[in-house]
């Protein structure tokens, strides 16, 4: 393609300042720290299918999103089976109740 001589200038500028915008990182802000809802707690934190706390001893800490808001959570063997077989625990609400009475 040719290009007139007195808008060559010009159309060098204009690349340039574009190739510098393209190679800017946008600005994402940080996510917010994960709860860590397992500390201290041995038992489960998952809801059973009856709504009740289950009784099982926590194996693992599981991350998952609730309410927006990335938690970690204790849960026993069966609910890590679950999890992987694509099944999100439930976390029981005396759980998230202990959270929302220390932070607020």
């Amino acid at each position: 393609m040719r290009v007139p001589v007195h808008l060559a200038d010009d159309i060098r500028a204009f690349i340039e300042r574009r190739m510098g915008e393209a190679h800017k990182a946008p600005e994402t802000t940080p996510a917010p720290e994960p709860l860590e809802l397992w500390q201290g707690d041995k038992r489960c934190q998952a809801a059973t299918s009856k709504g009740s706390r289950c009784r099982s001893p926590s194996a693992v800490v599981y991350k998952l999103q609730h309410a927006g808001r990335s938690i970690e959570i204790g849960i026993c063997a069966q609910h890590q089976n679950q999890a992987r077989q694509g099944i999100d625990p439930r976390v029981h609400p005396s759980v998230l109740d202990s959270v929302t009475k220390s932070n607020g």
